[in-house]
């Protein structure tokens, strides 16, 4: 392709544990874009891949009623990469909420079931959803469920490592002060300590959060 170049692959593969690092200094999203729109001006067909290129340009550009028509119309396609339908459906549902449009949001993110099992990112877009709307125990559900799954060791697709440890700790620490329960919070907030001992924010919620237990028992 002429944007986002791929090894087409078939036959016997065997998974590796090496990585790879793109070490690139400069942000090429308009460049992709522009060659996308070349793409399409000339009368190009997309392939599935492509649509779904062109929806996160869109998408990464600020065009966010065009990403949503190329999301939707790549989540109507078959057989493509797991991850790339799990990544459509948590940015078209982060479209629909600057669109205002809570409750496709919410599909959005419920769709990627039907590609497969939860994973910690969506997971925690679902905490988001209902901590924004005060439903702090349906938050509290999914932020502890991303923290129940196992991450993958080996995948093709990208991994947002905080959302798998760090950040459903921390939220579950703010969602269980909410709601009053202090030692539960404190108890989260000591978990997110464990993969980041250095944080600002979980430092400062420990000191705060030990406070109010001891004044409580003075």
């Amino acid at each position: 392709d002429r944007v986002h170049e791929y090894i087409d692959i078939s036959g016997k593969i065997l998974q590796s544990d090496i990585s790879v690092y793109h070490t690139g200094k400069y942000n090429n999203s308009v460049r992709n874009l522009r060659i996308l729109e070349k793409m399409k001006s000339e009368g190009m067909e997309f392939s599935d891949r492509n649509v779904f290129y062109f929806a996160r340009e869109l998408f990464h550009n600020g065009r966010i009623d065009e990403a949503v028509v190329y999301y939707n119309r790549f989540l109507k396609t078959k057989g493509n990469q797991i991850s790339f339908y799990l990544e459509s459906c948590i940015d078209l549902a982060k479209c629909y909420i600057m669109r205002n449009e809570e409750e496709n949001s919410l599909k959005a993110l419920l769709k990627s079931f039907e590609y497969d099992i939860p994973h910690a990112e969506t997971c925690c877009q679902l905490g988001y959803y209902y901590k924004s709307k005060s439903d702090f125990k349906k938050a509290i559900f999914w932020f502890e469920l991303a923290l129940k799954l196992k991450k993958p060791e080996i995948t093709c697709g990208i991994i947002e490592h905080d959302c798998w440890d760090y950040t459903p700790c921390e939220e579950l620490c703010a969602c269980y002060y909410k709601v009053g329960c202090v030692k539960e919070a404190l108890y989260y907030n000591d978990l997110a300590l464990k993969n980041k001992p250095c944080d600002k924010i979980a430092l400062y919620n420990k000191k705060y959060l030990q406070e109010l237990l001891n004044n409580s028992v003075n």
